[in-house]
């Protein structure tokens, strides 16, 4: 054996036998070193200003905490899940997609489906949102402007009459009229329901374009 220091405290020693070697104190290298495998039990500290790792097989490099977390800066690896030190967990990963915890912003459009296939979609300058699907809403929605749907027809609902407006109105006379002559007015002299106020000095007024339902009873006094 090659031994350095006192027989007590061997600084410096290698095994005749293995080759293996032991340093108590640091080992300086100024060349490339090749290493078949280590073990440390410290830290490792890189003084270039700009250093790196570097993999030269044909696999793959795994850098991986066999009990605990991998700190990349300020980002946390801990298995499949990323996140910060405070927040150990912000993206998920698995092989059947990505889970966030929290709030997702993106400064770009917005797109859900293979490329060149239409899919759900968001345009980041304006907001439009396209979605060639069936969408299903189980809450209120507002509508700041018409809404138009041209599926086996065109419906449109206007700004002032939204869908929770209702034109329909339901109006009696309070006494008995007699109609003597072509083109007599008829009087309603009861208001029963008018959800809009679209009826007012004995005519309804449309209060946007399209079709309306009328029902009409009258009686006849032979």
């Amino acid at each position: 054996n090659f031994e350095v220091g006192p027989s007590t405290a061997r600084l410096f020693t290698v095994d005749a036998s293995s080759g293996a070697t032991a340093v108590t104190g640091s080992l300086d290298v100024s060349a490339a070193t090749t290493l078949a495998g280590a073990a440390l039990s410290g830290d490792i500290t890189m003084s270039n200003a700009a250093a790196a790792i570097t993999h030269g097989g044909t696999t793959g490099l795994a850098i991986t905490s066999t009990g605990g977390y991998v700190d990349v800066e300020a980002v946390r690896f801990t298995g499949l899940n990323l996140g910060t030190a405070t927040v150990g967990t912000v993206l998920s990963l698995a092989d059947t997609g990505a889970g966030v915890t929290g709030t997702l912003d993106s400064t770009g459009n917005f797109a859900v489906g293979s490329a060149g296939v239409g899919g759900f979609a968001v345009t980041a300058s304006n907001g439009n949102t396209v979605v060639p699907g069936t969408l299903g809403v189980t809450g209120a929605t507002t509508m700041s402007s018409d809404l138009t749907v041209t599926a086996g027809g065109v419906v449109t609902f206007g700004v002032r009459k939204a869908p929770t407006k209702n034109a329909m109105f339901t109006a009696c006379a309070s006494v008995d009229q007699i109609i003597s002559a072509v083109g007599e007015v008829v009087a309603f002299g009861e208001e029963a329901l008018d959800v809009d106020n679209d009826f007012a000095s004995n005519m309804f007024t449309a209060p946007v374009a399209g079709y309306y339902a009328r029902a009409l009873h009258n009686c006849k006094r032979r």
